[in-house]
């Protein structure tokens, strides 16, 4: 009998917890993910149902951490995966093996899916979480006069942008406010070859501390104390987070921050609404430690994955027209030209520790770009359509073959956006491109933009 369509026992959440711990392609270690098991293994569990397991996970969190909020945060992220598992059980059941499963005549089916479906649950989750708890959300790229964005106080009603030309939007910028300004640009700078970037740094803020001075006095004065402001080390901005007040972190990205592409024939072109090439596109936003950490993580195992939540953020917190993103019925599109870029042309990440130097590290390769098609995009799309039941829209009714064929598209030599995999486009580094893509060079005070 076919039971597909009936709740996880708690058996099977067990076993869809132990395929979890030995996947290598979720971010959550097989650390936590043994810990877990072993928990839902042990005494007082064996004959709950899924739901109760689940219930009793959440509870038994305290004494599982013993006061390590890391691993706290980590626990609660794995068995939020769980709830989800619970809630979509068509789509866990497919990565339980089929002894296990109480369905699928056909055994079959690819086990590739589910760790797919995995990764992109996983996914969804980081950006959501990114996106809500974003503050000072703010994007910056060239625009025409009539872009829809939105604004701070706008009450989540598009408005068209001042004027033609680079301007600053978002719903963490006033309109017109030309004050606002990214506070990022001094992480792009740290390296002029760079062409796409990640930024995580900590916002700290100056203090002082009053110390007190005796002043001795004459012959006929009082000795008197005189206090003064002494500049101390300093200290981390404090935001509102998951796990209450925690240390606030400057994060963005940019793409062509210093247009790279009108001098690289190696590089896709990328023109604005006036047909000039070099269009970049920077954002950025102030997210809480853990938010930061977990997004940054998501980064560094998929380098992909920056432009993932860059898109969702621009068109979410950035308010941008879709249309406008996506260019349907417009001259140009404003979304980077992504797909085009060489899978040899590396996303770079910028760090800081405390209020120390800035640091920069290239990131792996991204593969699986050029002649696979459009991986980022469809990664893209399955993370935007994820829906909170757990249940992948675009995977749900599809057959088992259809289904393997849709994960071979992301696979490559057994893994997703294997590192080692793509095709370098052509030319080098430093080819020239032809005289027609040229225009005046940009300013170093103001990057040849003007600012609505």
């Amino acid at each position: 009998m076919d039971t597909t369509g009936k709740g996880l026992t708690g058996q099977e959440l067990i076993a869809y917890a132990k395929v979890c711990q030995t996947n290598t392609r979720l971010t959550l270690g097989p650390t936590v993910w043994g810990a877990i098991v072993r928990r839902m293994s042990g005494p007082g569990y064996g004959q709950l149902s899924a739901n109760k397991m689940v219930e009793d996970l959440y509870r038994d969190v305290p004494t599982m951490t013993k006061g390590r909020s890391d691993l706290e945060r980590a626990l609660r992220q794995a068995i939020g995966a769980l709830n989800r598992a619970v809630e979509g059980p068509v789509e866990a059941r497919k990565a339980i093996p089929p002894i296990v499963a109480r369905s699928a005549p056909n055994t079959s089916r690819s086990t590739d899916a589910p760790e797919l479906a995995g990764v992109v649950a996983e996914y969804a989750a980081v950006s959501d979480q990114a996106i809500k708890y974003a503050q000072s959300a703010m994007v910056e790229t060239c625009m025409a006069p009539e872009t829809q964005v939105l604004y701070a106080g706008s009450q989540g009603l598009r408005e068209s942008v001042p004027k033609a030309g680079y301007s600053r939007f978002g719903d963490g910028v006033i309109r017109g406010d030309v004050r606002a300004y990214m506070q990022l640009d001094n992480a792009w700078q740290i390296n002029r070859d760079m062409y796409e970037g990640v930024a995580f740094v900590p916002v700290m803020t100056d203090v002082t501390e009053p110390q007190s001075t005796v002043v001795k006095g004459g012959l006929f004065r009082r000795d008197k104390t005189v206090t003064t402001n002494v500049p101390r080390d300093p200290i981390p901005v404090m935001i509102k987070g998951p796990n209450g007040e925690e240390p606030a972190v400057r994060v963005g990205y940019a793409f062509d921050p210093h247009g790279h592409s009108i001098s690289r024939a190696d590089l896709p072109d990328h023109r604005d609404y006036s047909n000039r090439g070099g269009t970049s596109l920077t954002l950025e936003m102030v997210l809480p430690e853990s938010v930061a950490n977990d997004l940054k993580g998501a980064i560094v195992a998929r380098p992909e994955f920056a432009r993932t939540f860059a898109e969702r953020f621009v068109l979410k917190r950035g308010g941008l027209d879709p249309a406008s993103w996506s260019g349907e019925g417009k001259a140009v599109a404003l979304k980077p030209p992504w797909s085009k870029v060489p899978p040899e042309q590396r996303i770079d990440l910028v760090t800081a520790t405390g209020d120390g130097p800035l640091q920069v590290r290239p990131l792996p390769e991204i593969a699986n770009r050029t002649t696979k098609g459009q991986s980022v995009e469809e990664l893209t799309k399955m993370v935007d359509h994820y829906d909170v039941s757990g249940t992948l829209p675009e995977m749900a009714d599809r057959r088992t073959d259809e289904l393997t064929e849709l994960v071979k598209r992301y696979t490559v030599s057994g893994k997703l956006f294997d590192p080692g995999a793509g095709t370098p486009a052509p030319g080098g580094a430093n080819s020239a491109k032809p005289d027609h893509r040229q225009h005046p060079r940009k300013s170093p005070t103001d990057n040849g933009k003007t600012y609505g």
